[in-house]
């Protein structure tokens, strides 16, 4: 599909907010890299649990481009009271905030579990969550597919989506 870079790692119990080979990408572009055959457990008591292969979460003018995860694990777990939400996608957790995109990508063969005992899961195939309440710029996911993944929640409100599992205020998918 185009030129990468092939990695494989594991990450288990991680006690940070945002998890994958990149907790979290800013001001930065990442390209033409796959993740694959990678293990990426989180389970903790820290608030807004954000995770996947390649990044858990995205903050202002993140280009990301020509990613894919394949055959990968991901499972967010929260399961104290009054926590907050578990976010999983098989390529970024959640992406966020102005000047933020991702572009021809793709997930396949990937399972993305999240579970919120007390709050709320969401997952994606590709994503999690695009788009925030707060965001005062577009937030571009374009081209993207989601192929034989297995998305899974278990919480107490769920959403579940084969690409995004929400788009929130000023996520755009194309």
């Amino acid at each position: 599909f185009f030129p990468t870079i092939r990695l494989r790692y594991q990450i288990r119990y991680m006690t940070y907010s945002k998890t994958g080979l990149f907790a979290s990408v800013q001001n930065a572009t990442i390209k033409n890299l796959t993740v694959e055959n990678s293990l990426i457990i989180v389970n903790n008591s820290v608030a807004w649990k954000y995770a996947g292969a390649i990044a858990g979460g995205t903050s202002a003018n993140a280009k990301m481009s020509n990613l894919a995860s394949k055959n990968n694990v991901v499972i967010v777990k929260d399961t104290l009271a009054n926590s907050s939400e578990a976010i999983a996608g098989a390529i970024v957790g959640f992406v966020q905030n102005e000047g933020v995109t991702l572009t021809n990508s793709y997930a396949i063969g990937n399972k993305i579990l999240a579970k919120a005992d007390n709050t709320s899961a969401y997952v994606g195939g590709v994503v999690g969550v695009v788009g925030h309440n707060n965001a005062t710029s577009e937030v571009l996911v374009s081209d993207v597919y989601s192929v034989n993944n297995t998305v899974y929640a278990n919480a107490k409100t769920s959403f579940v989506g084969g690409i995004v599992g929400i788009i929130q205020k000023y996520g755009k998918l194309t």
